[in-house]
Parts: C-alpha cells; sequence; structure tokens
C-alpha cells in the first residue's frame, strides 16, 4: 500500500469512527428521550443517594462548580480566550459557537418535551423546563470542543493528559451538582451531556472543518476566523 492510498484509507476510517460515533450517541440520546417518563424510581435513588450525603461544604463547592455550565459564563470565557489572537482562531470561536448551538438546540428540545423541574428540595433558584439540561449540554459542547483541539493538535503530555483530564472531568461534574442541587433530573444531564457531545463532534469535526475550506474565497471573514493561512502550521 503506497502512501496516497494509506493516508486515504486513514481517512476513510476516520470518518468511519466519526459516524459510528455520532450513531452511538444520537440513538443514546434517543433511547433517554422515549424512556425519560419511566425512569422515576431510578431518579428518585440517584436524588436520594445525593442529597443524603449533603453538607456545606459539598453544597458550596457544588452552586460554584454548577457555573462550569453556565451559558453566559461561558461565552466570558470564550471572549478572554478570543483575546488572545492564537487561541481565537485555533478555537475559541469555535468552542463559542459549539456552546451557543448547545444551548439553543437544548432549549428547543426542553420546548418538545415540556418536562417539569424536580419537585425535590432545590438547592438554587432554576426556572424554565428540565429536560435536557443546558448547563449539562453547554459545558459539553465548550469543554469537548477544546478536547478535540487538544487531543488532535497539543503532543506535549505534560499539557494535553492535564488538559484532556480538565475536559472530561468538568461536564461530568457540572452534570452531577446539577442533581445534588435539585434543579434536574439525571436524565436531564445524563442526556444533555450526550447531546452537547454530539453538537461538539458536529462543530469540532465536521462544520469548522466545512466553513474553513468553504469560506476560503472570503479573504476578510477567512482571516477573522481561522487567522492568516499560515498561523495554524
Amino acid at each position: 500500500m503506497n502512501v496516497i492510498d494509506l493516508n486515504k484509507f486513514k481517512l476513510k476510517s476516520k470518518r468511519i469512527i466519526l459516524v459510528s460515533t455520532l450513531c452511538a450517541l444520537t440513538a443514546v440520546f434517543a433511547v433517554l428521550c422515549a424512556l425519560t417518563a419511566t425512569l422515576a424510581a431510578f431518579e428518585e435513588a440517584a436524588f436520594i443517594f445525593l442529597q443524603s450525603r449533603a453538607n456545606t461544604f459539598f453544597t458550596t463547592l457544588a452552586r460554584i462548580l454548577t457555573f462550569a455550565g453556565f451559558f453566559p459564563l461561558l461565552i466570558g470565557i470564550d471572549l478572554v480566550i478570543e483575546v488572545i489572537p492564537p487561541s481565537r482562531h485555533k478555537f475559541g470561536f469555535m468552542s463559542a459557537f459549539a456552546a451557543g448551538a448547545g444551548y439553543t438546540i437544548n432549549h428547543i428540545f426542553k420546548v418538545i418535551f415540556q418536562r417539569p423541574r424536580p419537585s425535590v428540595n432545590q438547592m438554587v433558584n432554576s426556572t424554565g423546563l428540565s429536560f435536557p439540561s443546558g448547563h449539562s449540554a453547554a459545558a459539553a459542547a465548550f469543554f469537548v470542543v477544546i478536547l478535540i483541539y487538544v487531543v488532535v493538535n497539543v503532543k506535549d503530555k505534560s499539557i494535553s493528559i492535564p488538559s484532556i483530564i480538565l475536559c472530561v472531568a468538568m461536564p461530568i461534574i457540572v452534570a452531577i451538582s446539577r442533581v445534588y442541587l435539585g434543579v434536574h433530573y439525571i436524565t436531564d444531564t445524563v442526556a444533555g451531556l450526550v447531546l452537547g457531545t454530539i453538537i461538539a463532534l458536529l462543530v469540532g469535526l465536521v462544520l469548522w472543518l466545512l466553513l474553513k475550506r468553504k469560506l476560503n474565497k472570503f479573504v476578510r471573514v477567512h482571516s477573522f476566523l481561522f487567522g492568516k493561512q499560515n498561523s495554524d502550521k
């Protein structure tokens, strides 16, 4: 097998893995949507398990960490990232777009399912509908996009490994905090994580690469979003 054939094989394999992953995540999300109303006992057990361990320290920590999925805060972080041209062009715009898409699409599903918030003891004030969790979806979309960039581009393990751990852990922590605080069912948060991950994969591995190629003719727009042609090299 020559170099060209090998490169084509690798590209085809990556596409198959991506499509398979997206299909699997979509199937999981569909199952969660279908079973949401039938998992009351499991969700009640999750509330009992988490809230039975409630104390001042965990509650304060949960109230702080839950903001890692607060959409305005994520956009604020992105604005800081976008002050620096290299990070702005490499993943700043992309992560902001993913978080925004995650929040917006998640809200559409909320309107469709119309699930009320849990009636248990809520430790923070949250209004609106419950399924899926907007904090979980926005956090997953934001951090998974950065995770994709790190995995693909960062070769220094002293940087990549801590970054990967952080990007995987933060959405999960946000999801757990939302259940602990009593503002979401566990299926809300799992569905939010899955939905956010789907959006991150589509944005980071499909849409952004497509835009980079299609907008190449529009020099100013392309330069604004992606920097100079050689900035990624």
